[in-house]
């Protein structure tokens, strides 16, 4: 579970910061959007949801939680002599960036601390956390620091195993490196199988081809290939089930397996509709930019509702080619108990403002740039003045809580 990150000098995001809290306080209504997390994370959120105008920096705020997930599960793959898969903002590109998060896996809370420019990690660290008379105290379990004096690391470790700072590559994290070990050590396995499998992110590029767009036919031929293996058959019983609700036609997914010329089998993916007095095909490419992207989010979507652990699906522009009402309904399904039994949070972005009318102000993070350019970032609740009883929607198209487009006449 996801309680909070944070971002510095990262994209479009300065040296300020900005900030997702999934954490809220005593205040916060009595809902089933809010569930005990435990003495040391306290009251949580299963959404949370960013809202700023075009080009505000939602998605680069999104991105921060992508990059943590890259770094521990993927960023071993990379060329050691590689850069760092990002860029700072373009007005800081000589000082470092840094992004924090807290989480929990199996009631054990950790702190992971990252701090980098485009060269090399400059410090890393993970702490956990517990709570004593009241008290919540972190301990340093693994850590390294990047010494420019001797031009290596300083590192210390009471975990993962690894024997020297020499095992440690510049732009791959210590947890990841130390799954690279035959017999990877216990805690270097819990946290990274928690963000390889409990963290769903959903159209955030980081490095990898560009052209895996989530609305390409490419990223969207890889999720059906996935979902109909063996194996997903949970997977895909539910997105077909939600699917056949939303009266798009759909009925089922269809694939037909050719073989090239090469002889290796090549797949085409079908859809078949059914509607009164007639069934057909459509093939894939075929179908129109919102049902395919709607059966782009349901994989990533329903995946995270069904990790038993309880997952997390991160979602920019959940809305892009989507009716307001079918947005609404995805969002709905990490609310009601009956479809989020395990606790799945949902972060995303939008610029569907109706459902300002469906959250706490607890669950709102607004995003706009300043005048240098640089993101900036509030939860409505750091808001002077905003009261539960508040109309969301109706005060933030009236301008009341900024974060809305500036446009000239």
């Amino acid at each position: 579970m996801i309680l909070n990150y944070s971002v510095k000098n990262f994209y479009s995001i300065g040296e300020k910061g900005s900030t997702i809290d999934f954490a809220v306080n005593g205040n916060a209504p009595k809902t089933n959007l809010y569930i005990d997390a435990g003495d040391v994370a306290g009251r949580v959120s299963l959404i949370e949801t960013v809202i700023g105008a075009n080009a505000s920096g939602k998605t680069q705020l999104l991105k921060g939680l992508a990059f943590i997930h890259y770094l521990v599960t993927s960023s071993y793959q990379e060329d050691p002599t590689s850069p760092m898969l990002f860029e700072p903002h373009l007005g800081l590109s000589e000082s470092p960036s840094e992004i924090s998060v807290r989480f929990a896996v199996d009631k054990r809370v950790f702190g992971y601390l990252l701090v980098f420019n485009r060269q090399k990690i400059l410090k890393e660290e993970l702490k956990e956390y517990s709570k004593t008379n009241e008290r919540v105290t972190g301990k340093t379990i693994s850590s390294r620091e990047w010494n420019d004096k001797d031009n290596k690391y300083t590192y210390t470790d009471k975990a993962f195993g690894i024997n020297s700072a020499s095992e440690l590559r510049r732009n791959a994290s210590m947890i990841a490196s130390a799954m690279q070990k035959d017999d990877p050590a216990e805690l270097a396995k819990l946290i990274s199988d928690y963000w390889s499998d409990c963290v769903v992110v959903h159209n955030l590029w980081i490095g990898g081809n560009r052209e895996d767009a989530d609305t390409g036919d490419r990223l969207l031929r890889k999720k059906l290939k996935e979902m109909l293996s063996d194996g997903n058959n949970a997977i895909r019983d539910r997105v077909k089930d939600i699917l056949q609700h939303y009266d798009i036609g759909f009925d089922d997914f269809n694939e037909q397996v050719v073989t090239l010329p090469n002889n290796e089998n090549f797949s085409i993916y079908y859809i078949s509709h059914k509607f009164t007095g007639s069934d057909f095909l459509v093939r894939l490419e075929m179908e129109s930019s919102g049902t395919k992207r709607l059966i782009s989010i349901l994989t990533s979507i329903v995946n995270a509702l069904l990790i038993e652990k309880g997952g997390i699906a991160v979602v920019d522009e959940i809305d892009a080619f989507l009716h307001p009402d079918i947005v609404e309904a995805l969002v709905d399904l990490f609310i009601y108990p009956e479809t989020n039994p395990h606790h799945a949070q949902l972060l995303f972005s939008t610029h569907n403002h109706r459902l300002l009318e469906s959250f706490d102000k607890q669950q709102i993070t607004l995003t706009e740039k300043n005048d240098e350019g640089k993101t900036e970032s509030w939860r409505l609740d750091e808001v002077r003045d905003v009261k539960s009883t508040d109309n969301y929607y109706t005060k933030y198209i009236t301008g009341a809580y900024g974060a809305r487009p500036r446009i000239e006449s």
